[in-house]
């Protein structure tokens, strides 16, 4: 039985148990105001005839109970109106929020860096594309209106890509020595970029093409990080500072 016979059964019970209920008053007070005429057409219409207190009072008890009984179906009527509008305005709600986050760049911007910080203290997010290099076969960059190295030391194949609004990164392997690993990457001002610094053997400021960044060398890594068009790119090898800062001083923005 569907949903909708259900409800229609459910309705016609309860007017069914209305109108029981109605007769059943209706011969009750019909019986009772025969006895009544009885009596006052027996006698002079004096006070030893007039219905008891008692008679009285369970007459109006009865009374009481059937308008109780006649507004509940309005009651809930009310209160089904009520659910519905509320329901239809968190819906509403919904819906304006979705197509805040799709459409709003700084709406959602700040609403996914909201969410992240609740959850950093525990959790490490990631974007990573599935396909890369999931086949074995040799990957190439063709991506255009980007800004991406332009200077790879000899020796080194793309291994992995990301392309999204908030990050482009490409990693790249080297062939000879598969532990060495180059990786770029581009953010824009949703992401937060943390470097590790602790007990840094170099940390000092440089210019990659005019542009203010930073310099860390810590353990066999070297990352140069700057600031540039509102974003902030990375590189980060196994190299030498100066081959570093050669990767980074090659990085262009490509048509």
């Amino acid at each position: 039985m569907t949903a909708r016979n259900s409800d229609v059964r459910q309705k016609l019970y309860e007017e069914y148990e209305d109108s029981l209920f109605r007769l059943i008053m209706n011969d009750a007070a019909e019986k009772e105001g025969k006895l009544l005429i009885e009596k006052q057409a027996a006698s002079s219409g004096g006070a030893a005839n007039k219905p008891s207190e008692e008679t009285v009072k369970k007459f109006e008890q009865k009374l009481a109970a059937y308008r109780k009984k006649s507004s509940a179906p309005k009651r809930k009527r009310i209160f089904h109106s009520i659910i519905n509008k509320a329901a239809i305005f968190f819906l509403v709600l919904i819906l304006t929020f979705s197509t805040a986050m799709v459409t709003a760049q700084a709406f959602r911007v700040k609403v996914m860096n909201f969410l992240i910080d609740i959850q950093s203290e525990y959790t490490s997010f990631q974007i990573k594309d599935n396909a890369a290099g999931s086949n074995g076969e040799k990957l190439t960059v063709n991506w255009t209106n980007t800004y991406l190295p332009t200077y790879i030391p000899v020796g080194y194949e793309v291994d992995s890509l990301t392309y999204t609004e908030p990050l482009k990164e490409i990693t790249y392997r080297n062939q000879k020595d598969k532990n060495m690993l180059i990786d770029f990457s581009e953010n824009d001002s949703s992401n937060n970029v943390e470097i590790d610094t602790e007990n840094a053997s170099v940390l000092k400021t440089v210019f990659v093409n005019g542009h203010k960044g930073t310099l860390v060398v810590k353990d066999s890594q070297t990352t140069v990080t700057w600031e540039m068009d509102q974003h902030i790119f990375v590189v980060c090898t196994e190299e030498s500072i100066e081959e570093t800062l050669k990767i980074a001083q090659n990085v262009k923005f490509i048509k």
